[in-house]
């Protein structure tokens, strides 16, 4: 993930901090799943999100927030990420909580992880000055869209990811699913980097990752690490549905 500068218009927008919650079943494919009976509650999709952040309902003026590419070793400490002149922050009066999908974040001091778009630096420097390395620290990536709110590197963000667990039979060599249940893991941690605009909420450091009991699979030809939940017998690389709530500085 690239670390980006930070570059304001006069422009706000406003986002709902609600959960919001659908009925889901799990993806599995049809090769390794029969039947199952239960449906299990997801939180809201990327899309739904996403969806309400493009709302005329949340913005201001149709105006919105723009962030420009910085040079490509250059970080985003927390003495960079000020609001230009006439663009003030729309400070948020108590914790921000979204839903999303896990992603990790490689970037800092640590190794590259296969990831073309690597970055030494983090947004958020230790107290010697230095990036955060990524396989050491935990930390959680805001997507820029959320500075305008007053979240910025070093703040507390809290993530909480969805697990399931299963009751299920063989029938003719072939796992069937009776039910599943849902249960949760949560760490307490601080955002340690900043994403693209356009980015969602969900994305974690290696670090975090094996906080919360998540595998990390390499991917070959320059595309990055990816989450997987061993504790998915069926599914281990679906989709990790999280909760990520902010608590921006003065809230």
């Amino acid at each position: 993930m690239k670390t980006f500068l930070l570059s304001c218009s006069s422009g706000l927008i406003l986002f709902s901090n609600q959960l919001i919650a659908y009925n889901s079943i799990p993806e599995y494919s049809s090769e390794s799943l029969v039947a199952y009976s239960s449906i299990a509650s997801y939180p809201a999709s990327n899309d739904t999100i996403n969806k309400e952040r493009e709302s005329s309902e949340y913005q201001n003026s149709g105006s919105s927030t723009d962030f420009e590419a910085g040079d490509e070793n250059q970080g985003l400490n927390e003495q960079s990420c000020e609001l230009g002149e006439g663009s003030p922050v729309m400070m948020a009066s108590g914790p921000l909580t979204y839903n999303g999908q896990i992603k990790l974040d490689d970037d800092g001091t640590g190794p590259s992880h296969n990831d073309q778009h690597h970055n030494n630096n983090t947004s958020f420097h230790n107290a010697n000055g230095q990036s955060l390395n990524a396989d050491v620290d935990s930390y959680v990536v805001a997507p820029g869209w959320l500075l305008s709110q007053g979240v910025k590197p070093g703040n507390r963000a809290d993530v909480t990811v969805y697990f399931y667990t299963y009751s299920w039979y063989m029938s003719g060599g072939r796992p069937i699913i009776i039910s599943s249940t849902q249960h949760t893991k949560s760490i307490s941690s601080i955002v340690g980097d900043v994403g693209p605009t356009e980015d969602s909420v969900g994305e974690i450091s290696i670090k975090a990752a094996q906080d919360l009991g998540l595998g990390i699979k390499e991917r070959s030809g320059g595309l990055g690490p990816v989450p997987t939940d061993p504790s998915d017998q069926f599914n281990p690389n679906r989709d990790i549905s999280a909760t990520v709530t902010y608590y921006p500085s003065g809230s």
